[in-house]
């Protein structure tokens, strides 16, 4: 998006993609693609440790939710 412009302006802003550069009318850049084997693959998951009723698990949620969900309180939750 170029500077000042809007999201409806960019929707409409004609993308091309030819080898490996992507352009629009104001930027030409490289595509640079990674190798997937550089990357660790996810763990096995784990057997099942414990299980719950869904009604008691949704009980439950039901009680804890309304107190965890205020804005003051996000920063602490979430460490941000």
């Amino acid at each position: 998006m170029a500077p000042g412009g809007t999201k409806t302006v960019a929707a409409r802003t004609p993308v091309s993609l030819a080898g490996d550069l992507l352009a629009t009318e104001h930027i030409t850049m490289p595509i640079t693609m990674l190798n997937i084997h550089e990357f660790t693959h996810p763990q096995e998951a784990v057997p099942a440790m414990a299980t719950m009723d869904a009604q008691t698990f949704l009980a439950q949620l039901n009680r804890v939710l309304p107190t965890a969900g205020r804005d003051e309180t996000l920063p602490t939750l979430t460490g941000v």
